[in-house]
């Protein structure tokens, strides 16, 4: 019989996006609405989750878990991973406050102009390299091949989708709190993609080169993360 491409593994991190994802309503609710707003404590917590994340993704990349391809895929993903939390710090305006609450526009810094070209650059040389190593072969392998968690990848969507909705269409629902709960859900969104990470990196049930080494029925059994 043929073997499942999504997996219901519930390791540690799993269970810590599922507890993110069901706090969100009671916290949304009860967390003052100022802890959703530009440098507060959710966003804050976002940046540390993705620096994790970083840090999840180097140590995958010189593990021994995976192809050589799937390895240096985790590398380079990391300066894609530093854009998104540099992106959550306003790239860099939080730091500078303007004394009236807020904070300086990325044009009024010393290096704003510089920003989006060295993005630019940073993402066209990433481009490059997963051409001219054929990193994207591994990519389509794991689509076809590869097995993923289930629980992970439904809570990054639903949470991607409820953020974008707080974001533009709940103000009338959710009034001050739109922001809050829109940060809420990005972070549980970052959780899981931590969780992704671990699990993809770290775990050869996930590998599509180690697909045949677990029988079915230890697959769940036989997991061992964190």
């Amino acid at each position: 019989m043929k073997n499942p491409r999504f997996l219901k593994v519930f390791t540690p991190v799993t269970v810590m996006c599922l507890f993110f994802l069901l706090a969100i309503i009671p916290a949304g609710l009860l967390l003052p609405p100022e802890w959703g707003r530009e440098n507060g404590p959710i966003e804050n917590a976002q940046v540390l989750i993705i620096i994790l994340t970083c840090i999840a993704a180097v140590t995958a990349s010189r593990c021994d878990v995976g192809s050589t391809a799937t390895k240096q895929l985790m590398g380079y993903s990391v300066p894609i991973l530093i854009i998104i939390a540099l992106r959550e710090l306003s790239w860099g305006r939080v730091f500078y406050p303007n004394g009236t609450d807020g904070f300086l526009p990325l044009k009024a810094l010393w290096y704003g102009k510089y920003v989006y070209p060295i993005i630019g650059i940073t993402l066209l040389f990433i481009l490059a390299i997963m051409v001219f190593k054929r990193l994207y072969k591994e990519i389509v392998h794991w689509a076809k091949n590869g097995r993923f968690p289930i629980v992970e990848v439904v809570i990054l969507v639903v949470s991607l989708i409820a953020a974008d909705f707080a974001e533009h269409r709940s103000h009338s629902i959710l009034g001050n709190r739109q922001t809050l709960f829109e940060e809420l859900f990005e972070l549980t969104m970052y959780f899981s993609l931590l969780s992704l990470y671990v699990n993809l990196g770290f775990n050869k049930v996930f590998q599509p080169n180690h697909r045949d080494n677990v029988p079915n029925g230890e697959q769940a059994s036989n997991i061992r993360l964190l």
